[in-house]
């Protein structure tokens, strides 16, 4: 049994191609595009499986941030 404070559902440490487009509201073809073109999305491979940082995203998008108070 769980203490409190204590949390109890495993967050995962990278997500899946096809889990990073749904949380983006992108298609897996935008990210593998971008994978072997423009590369403005970090990502890791393992042998053939490619995986994405959620953190190191959301640094990456942070960047592209456009508008919002001068």
């Amino acid at each position: 049994m769980p203490t409190a404070g204590t949390p109890t559902t495993f967050q995962k440490l990278a997500l899946t191609e096809h889990e990073m487009a749904e949380a983006l509201g992108l298609s897996v073809h935008t990210l593998r595009k971008d994978r072997q073109r423009q590369r403005r999305i970090p990502f890791f491979k393992l042998g053939s499986a490619v995986r994405y940082n959620v953190d190191r995203v959301r640094e990456a998008l942070a960047k592209f941030e456009e508008g919002g108070a001068a």
